[in-house]
């Protein structure tokens, strides 16, 4: 009781959106998105635990893809893609 569990947001002081998504046991589970200060996704893809773990994609500042790929505890692992600013694929391994 009193812990966030199916789809929800949670938001910062102040009223920010910072995350959207899948919740269990009060921790973020399954799919999601984070957000930036400024409101733009910083993160789309699965969690567990609370951190980043599975397949997710990574965005700048500016809302451009910047990584797509696997996930392990919050660190990229394994294969995974890194585009340039202007979306070219510059990395694939």
């Amino acid at each position: 009781e009193g812990r966030r569990h199916g789809l929800g947001s949670e938001y910062l002081e102040g009223g920010t959106l910072y995350y959207t998504g899948s919740w269990e046991i009060d921790q973020k589970q399954g799919m999601g998105i984070l957000f930036s200060l400024e409101g733009t996704a910083v993160y789309r893809g699965a969690f567990k635990g609370n951190q980043r773990h599975g397949s997710g994609q990574e965005f700048r500042p500016d809302g451009s893809l910047f990584y797509e790929g696997a996930w392990v505890e919050n660190e990229k692992h394994g294969r995974g893609l890194l585009f340039s600013p202007e979306a070219h694929l510059v990395f694939d391994g």
